[in-house]
């Protein structure tokens, strides 16, 4: 279902999870109500609103809210009556969004930039690349010899010779006072435009309390990885993460995580129609968001259901040449749902 507001939808997505749309597609209306002095106005129709977990209401009465009663207008943060508007929220438990909580609010949905006064325009795509991005010291992964614990890690994930000479895949060997996190790391570049936008981490050791780090500064979750090797196809395999993306080949395209992006949307608008694979351990209710995210954008997404193993990163070689070529038939046959033990 289409939102008026996709940019503002998107954000609340990704901060509060789940999000439901109260009268969709009915606009706002402010009426005018002139007295002796002055115009006062009151909002007479909220419109389209997106309801959410009111994250303050625990601070006003000490009771987190369970039922999504903070209402956010889909004007929320546009210009009405010629000033951007960032009042447009209530909460229907303890009228939390007053205060300084008009602010915190404020600052919580535009983390990740200013909310256009328009539509966005899914044809076209922000700059990928905002500043001069390096990566960390590193030797390519082939020039380690074959017992090194790097290569060892990627052979067991059936990476081969080719596929890391493929995805230019590197050793993080010498400490790098910029990047300390990187040191003994495999490092994924994220390449888009022939340009690196960014790059993601795997720590070896076992013992770490976080396996994946990213380029600092870079919103990694609005890029997607393997883009550059698969933007010329008519189709896109969309997988969660690298070595899901290495494992099948182009033309695969890693999230990052197991959350859609609004830019990750927008991107994914340039192929005919995208086959959404999922872990296995994605809850179907993540699944149905993520394929409403990217019909907000009308990307054609079959999602497919795979039943005899967890990620795609343990298919068989033969399984994603078989895969691929099914993926080709049932795109023209129009199919919903794919099985793996059908393929």
């Amino acid at each position: 279902m289409d939102v008026l507001n996709p940019g503002l939808y998107r954000r609340l997505v990704n901060i509060f999870g789940d999000v439901k749309i109260c009268n969709p597609g009915q606009p706002l209306i402010i009426q005018a109500d002139d007295d002796l002095f002055e115009t006062k106005y009151r909002i007479s129709v909220w419109g389209e609103s997106y309801r959410v977990n009111c994250p303050f209401c625990y601070e006003v009465c000490g009771r987190p809210d369970r039922r999504q009663r903070l209402y956010i207008s889909h004007k929320w943060g546009q210009v009405v009556n010629g000033r951007r508007c960032y009042t447009l929220a209530k909460c229907f438990n303890e009228d939390c969004i007053k205060g300084p909580n008009v602010q915190r609010l404020k600052e919580m949905i535009l983390t990740y930039g200013r909310l256009p006064d328009i539509k966005y325009d899914p044809q076209i795509i922000e700059p990928m690349v905002r500043k001069e991005i390096r990566l960390p010291a590193n030797v390519p992964v082939l020039d380690l010899s074959e017992n090194h614990p790097a290569r060892q890690f990627l052979i067991k994930r059936g990476i081969d010779k080719e596929q890391a000479l493929c995805y230019d895949i590197r050793y993080g060997q010498e400490y790098d006072p910029d990047f300390p996190t990187a040191y003994n790391t495999i490092i994924f570049p994220v390449y888009m435009e022939q340009a690196l936008a960014s790059w993601q981490a795997r720590v070896l050791a076992s013992n770490s309390g976080m396996k994946y780090y990213s380029c600092p500064g870079t919103r990694i979750h609005n890029l997607l990885y393997g883009w550059d090797l698969a933007k010329d196809y008519d189709y896109a395999i969309l997988v969660e993460g690298v070595f899901d993306a290495i494992r099948v080949g182009p033309p695969a395209l890693a999230l990052f995580g197991k959350h859609v992006s609004d830019q990750q949307a927008r991107l994914l608008k340039r192929f005919k129609v995208v086959f959404y694979l999922p872990d296995s351990d994605v809850p179907k209710n993540e699944i149905g968001r993520n394929i409403a995210s990217l019909k907000i954008y009308r990307v054609k997404t079959v999602p497919v259901i795979m039943s005899q193993v967890e990620d795609p990163a343990e298919l068989d070689i033969v399984d994603i040449q078989r895969m691929k070529e099914a993926f080709e038939r049932m795109a023209r046959d129009g199919a919903k749902v794919i099985h793996q033990s059908s393929l």
